[in-house]
């Protein structure tokens, strides 16, 4: 005689799915980070393009920092969050993470624009400044709405 076996039943409020805020959120972050890095790669398509960058040695270390934070945040998200529900732990991560993604896009921001104040105003290519500073700070306030989001839908443990 053929015994059944238990079959495990997911239901829609069961804490190991994900809910759709949080795959919202994971999406969120994914696009707000490719925003970020697609934004560090800009200065070298203007050299290409133009022959003139904007940016200064100091700054091409912002921009690796940049990079790597964004790709950590969206590794983070598109392993764990779109997977699972957040956690406190991870929401604050991802908060954290997005803060200092948008503190370094301002900062980076901030000294183009001092470094063009220095320059004399009669460069045409200057009035272009901004594209990669801000889709820089645009993707990084993307993904700190993605965190707040990841936050007000966390899972209390």
């Amino acid at each position: 005689m053929l015994k059944t076996s238990p079959v495990e039943v997911v239901r829609e409020n069961d804490s190991s799915s994900p809910s759709n805020a949080s795959r919202a959120a994971g999406g969120i972050t994914l696009a707000g980070c490719s925003l970020t890095i697609l934004a560090a790669f800009l200065p070298v398509v203007g050299k290409a393009a133009f022959g003139v960058s904007l940016t200064t040695a100091g700054l091409e270390y912002a921009d690796v920092a940049l990079t790597i934070l964004a790709i950590t945040s969206a590794s983070i998200a598109g392993v764990v969050l779109i997977r699972r529900p957040a956690t406190p732990v991870l929401a604050g991560v991802l908060l954290v993470f997005a803060l200092m993604q948008l503190g370094l896009a301002i900062w980076a921001g901030v000294s183009i624009v001092h470094s063009i104040s220095a320059v004399s105003a009669d460069h045409v290519f200057f009035t272009a400044v901004g594209t990669g500073a801000y889709l820089g700070v645009l993707g990084s306030l993307v993904t700190l709405a993605a965190g707040a989001l990841a936050w007000a839908n966390r899972r209390h443990e």
